[in-house]
């Protein structure tokens, strides 16, 4: 191509990108605002409690999953704050900058592959394009795996530059990648083992071999750097976890059946058509315009996968480019670790296609990324396949007419006719600003109100409301955190299995009894936190538990008065409560039985995450009815403490009921 013929064709893609940028700043600022989800509210939730409680990682917060928002969508809220009340406009700024950070990454990374400007500016074009609304979600709406895309290629080019430099900017580039490393060790050492330092291991792996020559000094040292990165971070993540509520673990991770695989295979096969804006709506006519133009990105997403995939692969590979190679080497190690676990375990069995497919999207824009450079610098003769090459590229980035444009009818009717705004209005009416709402309504709803209104997360178990930790605080469920009237929003689901009855009798009679279109908002002139013993995880107050049908146990019958497991008969006769604690000690208080001769009769502990770690116990020692009183020592807040009477069979053990309460 001539070079004024680069010329005017790289304007062209300024224009372009200039347009799409302007579509996700619609799509961001205006269109977002129908599909915003608690999730996605979180990062402004958090925020929030960070300045509510000024600290950075508030101690009474419930991260999830092992995780630790370190670096991550909160970070980007916080800034607005100054200037921006806590909701939708400050989402929308921090949603921007982050799709800054994912264009600036891009353009970054397409530069690592030795691009030229052309390819470049074709690569963020493409990226800009959104391609589908579940891809435009992952990088930019919630923008979670936006961010994990832009540390996995900035640790890449750090990492690259520091190879290649030399003095004092090899120490610069190799100082900014280690600090790269702690903080994504910092968030969650196992994932940052899996998304980052596996792939980064593979590139160097690849330029090594590719160079055909031993590690030099220099790679020792920059890997010794990133060695202590990786250690220093996964410190600071130990030490972090034991000062905040680190009570969310990782869930257990198994092998999957080969039905499983065969259903995990295609999950993630439609995912893939999914993030590529490729999968049909079911039951659209086909004979159309709309059916025309779904089934042309129906074979664009087939061609790319199945056939341009492995062409970018193998041209990548030809051109033998220290880069290109890590760059390729990164991409590949990073989808390959992805899908052994979206295929062969159960991580993604219990996901949805569009919730299976997000573990891929970091690498699989990688990948995207150098696909754009190999179609758009092909050198030597047009073969069939760079043609094809040329007519998706082309495609993709018409995307962002689909992905970023305003949302249909049925959206807004979805907004509306649930009346978000007249909601909060009606709410500010009846001078309701503190209450309780199932997870998918609460965070929405108070960062659409400015928090102006608060919505705390709850569930409704056994008719009664329980609040809901995950990634929520337990400050917000304690009695003194808010004075004044409080109200449970309740949806169509939650007015099934509210029981008003059960209720009254903890909370007393409400107020009032509000109906908003459906929706049921059942008022209390007091804050209902003092009146619920679950919703205690310091035990202030003593809470009983009642040995009967609905105590788990597995040995012994339940009797007027206990359950009662009988000589010979040995095995657990309370166990499972699963209850919420907050760190301290406590009195666990076991009304027991115990009829026979000897000393042995079995114990009383008090344990949490499945028996693995005990915060105290006394032996059953003695014949007679006794109210052991058993010291219990709660180091880190937990979610699954179980008060646990155990016989061993040497005699007749009746359990009539424990208490627990703080020693304070």
């Amino acid at each position: 191509m001539h070079l004024s013929d680069r010329a005017f064709l790289n304007r062209l893609l300024y224009i372009a990108i200039a347009c799409n940028v302007l579509l996700l700043a619609w799509y961001l600022g205006v269109d977002y605002r129908a599909y915003l989800h608690s999730d996605s509210a979180v990062k402004n939730i958090l925020a929030q409690e960070m300045l509510d409680t000024a600290s950075y990682f508030p101690a009474q917060w419930n991260y999830v999953n092992g995780d630790l928002w370190v670096l991550f969508t909160q970070t980007l809220v916080l800034p607005f704050l100054l200037v921006l009340p806590n909701g939708f406009a400050a989402h929308a700024a921090a949603d921007m900058a982050a799709s800054a950070l994912v264009l600036h990454a891009t353009w970054l990374l397409a530069g690592l592959a030795s691009q030229s400007r052309t390819a470049r500016l074709a690569a963020v074009l493409v990226v800009s394009a959104g391609l589908s609304a579940n891809l435009a979600e992952n990088l930019y709406g919630q923008a979670a795996y936006g961010l994990l895309y832009c540390m996995g290629v900035w640790l890449l080019v750090c990492g690259m530059r520091a190879v290649q430099a030399q003095g004092r900017r090899r120490t610069a580039w190799t100082a900014a990648a280690a600090a790269i490393l702690l903080f994504v060790f910092w968030a969650n050492p196992q994932r940052a083992a899996a998304y980052y330092l596996a792939p980064l291991l593979a590139a160097a792996v690849v330029t090594l071999l590719r160079r055909r020559a031993l590690p030099r000094p220099a790679d020792a040292w920059l890997a010794a750097a990133l060695l202590a990165g990786a250690v220093a971070g996964t410190l600071l993540y130990v030490y972090t976890r034991g000062q905040v509520n680190s009570a969310g673990n990782v869930a257990p991770i198994y092998f999957a059946t080969a039905q499983g695989m065969r259903q995990n295979a295609a999950r993630l096969l439609e995912g893939l058509f999914l993030l590529l804006g490729g999968l049909p709506v079911p039951g659209d006519r086909v004979i159309n315009g709309r059916g025309i133009v779904a089934s042309i990105y129906l074979v664009t997403a087939a061609v790319f996968l199945f056939v341009l995939l492995p062409w970018t692969v193998s041209r990548a590979w030809r051109r033998q480019a220290a880069n290109l190679d890590a760059a390729l080497g990164f991409a590949l190690a990073g989808l390959a670790v992805s899908v052994f676990f979206a295929l062969a375990t159960t991580l993604t069995s219990y996901s949805s296609s569009d919730g299976a497919i997000r573990y891929l999207v970091p690498h699989l824009m990688v990948l995207l990324v150098i696909f754009v450079g190999m179609a758009v610098e092909q050198r030597g003769n047009v073969t069939p396949l760079g043609v094809a090459a040329i007519v998706v590229l082309a495609l993709l980035p018409a995307r962002s007419l689909a992905t970023y444009g305003p949302v249909s009818a049925a959206d807004f009717r979805r907004v509306h006719t649930q009346q978000v705004d007249r909601m909060i209005a009606f709410f500010h009416q009846h001078g309701l600003e503190y209450g309780y709402a199932p997870f998918w309504d609460a965070g929405r709803i108070t960062v659409l109100a400015n928090h102006g209104v608060r919505l705390r997360q709850i569930t409704i178990k056994d008719g009664l409301p329980l609040p809901m930790r995950h990634l929520s605080s337990d400050r917000w469920y304690e009695p003194e955190t808010w004075r004044g009237r409080t109200f449970l929003l309740l949806n169509t689901d939650e007015q099934k299995t509210f029981r008003p009855d059960l209720m009254a009798v903890r909370a007393g009679a409400p107020a009032a009894t509000l109906d908003f279109e459906g929706w049921r908002i059942v008022v209390y002139d007091h804050n209902i936190a003092a009146d619920l013993p679950a919703w205690d995880t310091r035990y202030d107050k003593p809470r009983h538990f009642v040995a009967d049908d609905a105590m788990p146990h597995l040995a012994g019958r339940v009797q007027a008065g206990g359950i009662v497991a009988g000589a010979g008969e040995a095995g657990v006769l309370a166990f499972g409560q699963n209850l919420a604690v907050a760190p301290g000690r406590y009195i666990a208080t076991f009304d027991i039985e115990v009829a026979g001769s000897g000393t042995a009769f079995g114990t009383a502990d008090v344990v949490s995450a499945a028996g693995t770690i005990e915060h105290g116990a006394l032996p059953l020692g003695a014949a007679g009815r006794h109210r052991l009183a058993v010291p219990v020592h709660v180091k880190r807040a937990t979610r699954d403490l179980e008060l646990r009477a155990i016989s061993n069979g040497s005699g007749q053990v009746t359990l009539h009921g424990i208490t627990l309460q703080s020693a304070r």
